[in-house]
């Protein structure tokens, strides 16, 4: 036999294999997809964007905090301290678990592959089993909506890996699946089967992600294009949901008690849209963005619709989908905004358009239908038509041409990924850093947090080594906090309109945000007090200054650096550089704060003031010795003749236990003071001195606070949020 026949009869026996073992596809195409973010180890690549600067060190973080603590309620990993749950992030979920046994480049490496390959095998088996496509577009499908997690393809619908999870939005064709086969069993066993689908959900996806819309949008699969009305469907879908909604009681109790004292709940109705008119500009450019960004998908859709006359009614319905899900969403935006949300108090602050992420699914079975119907001779019922030669090689042309696009752009996703682990979008470089892990090592018996210069580093990096943070990126915390970090920023934002902007507008990002001209990069050093407020950091317990360039301040000291003096390029030039960073280390300035105030300290004096707008404003303005000395209080907070009693001449606290949800100090004052706690405050505070109960106040415009009559006590403050009983 010929070199050739024997290429040929190999591709055959491929062919053959592929055909009958589609899952294999899937499985290649996954690890292909995902390579990059596994097989280098724990020098693979992770994104950053919505990842590596959030949801990838909270989750380090997380799993410490609960092997040392067990289970609890307040996240003090980052902005001094909120309300775990309300922030959206839950310990008993399967990917949060991974983090307690295997390395975190481990974890989110394999996420993203099961990601993947459940993506695309799941929606090639809704094309394949229940839309009765032929072989060849159904497994297209699949490729397709296994790809589309791409800021190439969708822009925004590019979201965070780990927040969607495994049964998330690209789990939403496995959950699909399940309940098809719910349906499909006889008695019992459906209904037990759409039991363990919704508790697969429940423990494995974003409530504010992902449920709220994958929920409407699988009755949209079921009674507009499968026309499954029974009463079947309908207890299961019952039975599906309700295990969704009813265990995510706890987190939707937690956001309602907190999101009303949070920064969401202030932001303003349009604050970067600008008003409606700018709104509406924005939402129409997002939609228009959508069909720039999915033009080859659209279009292959379309052929196949317009080839048979729009003669097939679920093959419309999934492009009104589409098309519902890509533009009309976002258009809606504007109108949501102006009309509903001054009227729903702190659920303005939700995202009520994220139907877009979505729209990757149902683009995938469109250009499923597009490859099955184009060039098809004659149509009768879907999956019962004649198939002449020509309308098979019309297909398999059609086919490959998409199969090329989808290669090739995978390709560019690769270089694009290359070029961002350049950057420095690695694991180690930026949670194994050689001085970062000595700093963690050091055995310190009170508790004290960290910040960092966020220019080409994100205060997130710190949480991944145990650190807790007085900055971070956290989707709901204190409106209190955000004011007070308003102080603490100040120095930078009344000269900079942008970042202004930008942190009062959406403020989820607590950072020391570099200048928006870039000027960071033009500094050998950086003179600290010229954008950022020392004492104010001093306050919040802040012992440690992480920066990627040197910082001028008396009172900041450099620590020396566990870097091997000899570290060095590769060789010369950029590239380089970046690859010797990623495979040895960055170096970091890490700074040791002299003037840090401890954690918990004694005032013996307050200056009250009648709003939080002049208490802000002096605070900022007061040496550290009045920090220290003098509680800054709100009027309502504490009454005169306790104000004027306050005064000793000696004080000190012993820590006895410290964890993220109970403090026990023990207190031993010559006369009246106030304790301060540089916890962020909640309502949800209690305070037990002896036994009995205590007021816990705001304090400083954002901490806790806590006036002691005076003599030897025992002080115990616990978190005891409204939802505790139910989880």
């Amino acid at each position: 036999m010929s070199f050739s026949k024997h290429i040929k009869c190999g591709l055959n026996r491929a062919l053959i294999f592929f055909a009958y073992n589609p899952s294999a596809i899937f499985l290649i195409w996954a690890l292909w997809l995902t390579s990059e973010y596994v097989l280098l180890g724990p020098f693979s690549y992770i994104r950053i964007h919505d990842e590596g600067d959030s949801f990838l060190p909270m989750m380090m973080k997380q799993a410490l905090d609960f092997s040392g603590n067990g289970f609890y309620y307040w996240l003090s990993y980052a902005a001094c301290g909120t309300d775990r749950l309300a922030a959206g992030y839950k310990i008993l979920e399967i990917d949060s678990l991974l983090f307690l046994l295997f390395p975190g480049w481990l974890v989110y490496g394999t996420i993203t592959f099961v990601q993947r390959f459940i993506a695309g095998y799941f929606t090639y088996r809704l094309c394949r089993d229940y839309l009765c496509l032929d072989l060849y577009p159904s497994i297209l499908a699949g490729l397709v909506y296994a790809i589309s997690y791409s800021s190439l393809l969708y822009g925004d619908a590019h979201h965070s890996i780990l927040a969607d999870q495994i049964f998330g939005i690209m789990g939403f064709p496995l959950v699909l699946w399940l309940l098809e086969r719910s349906i499909e069993r006889p008695g019992r066993s459906g209904y037990l089967l759409a039991a363990m689908a919704g508790a697969a959900v429940l423990f494995s996806s974003s409530f504010a992600v992902s449920i709220p819309f994958a929920l409407p949008m699988i009755l949209v699969w079921f009674i507009l294009i499968r026309r499954q009305g029974s009463w079947k469907f309908l207890i299961i879908y019952s039975i599906f949901s309700s295990i969704i909604l009813l265990g995510n009681v706890p987190l939707i109790l937690a956001f309602i008690a907190n999101a009303p004292l949070s920064h969401r709940a202030h932001w303003p109705l349009f604050g970067v849209l600008g008003g409606f008119d700018s709104g509406l500009a924005t939402s129409i450019s997002s939609g228009s963005s959508f069909i720039r960004r999915n033009s080859i998908y659209l279009l292959v859709g379309l052929a196949g619709l317009l080839w048979i006359r729009f003669n097939d009614r679920r093959y419309l319905i999934v492009t009104c989908t589409v098309i519902f899900c890509g533009t009309i969403a976002s258009l809606v935006k504007p109108f949501w905004t102006y009309f509903v949300a001054p009227h729903i108090g702190f659920f303005s602050g939700y995202q009520f358009d994220r139907f877009y992420l979505l729209a990757p699914f149902f683009a995938a079975l469109m250009v499923g239908f597009g490859l099955h119907f184009f060039m098809r001779e004659k149509t009768g019922p879907l999956g019962e038509s004649n198939r002449p030669k020509r309308r098979v090689k019309a297909q398999t042309i059609s086919c490959l041409m998409v199969l090329l696009f989808l290669f090739s752009l995978s390709g560019v996703i690769k270089v694009q990924h290359a070029e961002q682990w350049l950057g420095g979008d690695s694991y180690a470089i930026n949670y194994e850093n050689p001085d970062l892990d000595h700093l963690s090592r050091i055995e310190d018996h009170q508790p004290y947090r960290v910040a960092t210069v966020a220019h080409g580093l994100h205060p997130g990096f710190a949480n991944a080594y145990g650190f807790e943070s007085v900055d971070g990126y956290v989707t709901l915390y204190s409106f209190r906090y955000q004011n007070f970090w308003d102080e603490v920023i100040k120095p930078l934002t009344s000269n900079d309109s942008e970042i202004f902007n930008y942190f009062h507008n959406w403020g989820n990002r607590i950072y020391l945000f570099e200048p928006s001209d870039g000027v960071f990069d033009y500094k050998d050093n950086i003179t600290f007090s010229d954008y950022y407020n020392l004492n104010l950091l001093s306050l919040a317990n802040t012992r440690y200054i992480i920066s990627l360039k040197p910082l001028i301040n008396d009172n900041l000291t450099l620590l020396p650096s566990q870097m091997p003096s000899n570290v060095a390029g590769l060789g010369q030039g950029r590239i380089a550089q970046e690859v010797a960073d990623n495979l040895q280390g960055r170096r970091l300035y890490i700074y040791r704060n002299d003037a840090c105030l401890p954690r918990f300290f004694l005032a013996n004096g307050a200056q009250v003031f009648e709003n939080s707008s002049d208490l802000l404003d002096s605070l900022s303005h007061a040496d550290l010795e009045t920090l220290q000395n003098f509680a800054f209080l709100e009027a309502q907070s504490i009454r005169k003749t306790d104000a004027d009693r306050l005064g000793f001449k000696h004080g000190n606290i012993t820590l006895r236990e410290y964890s993220p949800d109970r403090i026990h100090l023990g207190v031993n004052s010559t006369g009246s003071a106030i304790l301060i706690i540089t916890n962020s405050y909640s309502p949800y505070w209690k305070c037990r001195i002896g036994g009995a109960a205590c007021p816990v106040f705001p304090v400083d415009g954002t901490f806790c606070g806590v006036y002691l009559n005076g003599g030897e006590m025992d002080v115990t403050l616990e978190y005891q949020p409204p939802y505790r009983s139910f989880y």
